[in-house]
């Protein structure tokens, strides 16, 4: 059994242009060899570039989140709209998109926190945000929509779309979603405990069938 989250996406430059065929290569192989394909969402799997090397043996197994309740709001700044980012501050993640749709809003009192050097991966800051009931705006792309999808908290945007970030802002801001529904249909999904057994049972299934790799 084979584990894959998603394909490797690199900034421009023929190096890199290298690095990504040598890996997809290398990812095909192993991808072919394996009985089972886990991957974080069946909705990226089918996008991956990787897609025909895994067709037909995947099951989708989330990616584990842990549960942050208990924190204080020690960056909290007034009672206006606070909006969060946390993540690794590079290209891939469209952060400038975030930047211009927060100013775009009439709002003097809002606030946007930034936070980065997170290694979260799979879109676990977004689930452990809905896990504690926080809605989340996530761009309308395979695997990164689904979190709030599943669990309706929230809202779903273009790509590089910062008008659509600002209404979904203003949205969020004047009705909230059912926080509790969410909250613990993300919990269901993704809590660590939760999506451990469910490697586990999958992995003892597989070793009680005596699984060998296709030929």
């Amino acid at each position: 059994m084979s584990t894959y989250q998603c394909d490797v996406v690199l900034p421009a430059g023929s190096f890199n242009r290298f690095q990504t065929w040598a890996l997809d290569r290398s990812h095909t192989v192993a991808l072919r060899r394996s009985a089972t394909v886990g991957v974080t969402s069946e909705d990226n799997a089918r996008s991956s570039r990787l897609v025909t090397s895994m067709a037909g043996r995947t099951r989708e197994l989330p990616a584990s989140a842990v549960d942050r309740s208990g924190g204080s709001p020690t960056f909290r700044d007034g009672d206006g709209l606070h909006v969060g980012f946390l993540g690794r501050i590079v290209e891939e993640k469209g952060l400038e998109y975030l930047v211009r749709g927060f100013r775009a809003l009439e709002d003097d009192t809002a606030r946007l926190l930034i936070g980065g050097d997170s290694t979260k991966v799979a879109g676990g800051v977004q689930v452990e945000a809905l896990m504690l009931g926080i809605p989340a705006i996530a761009s309308d792309l395979p695997g990164v929509r689904m979190p709030v999808r599943l669990t309706g908290l929230g809202r779903i945007v273009p790509p590089r779309d910062p008008g659509a970030i600002a209404q979904a802002l203003r949205e969020l801001a004047a009705t909230r979603p059912d926080a509790e529904a969410g909250a613990r249909a993300a919990r269901e999904r993704c809590l660590a405990a939760t999506v451990v057994h469910r490697h586990a049972q999958r992995f003892d299934e597989l070793r009680r069938r005596g699984v060998s790799s296709p030929s």
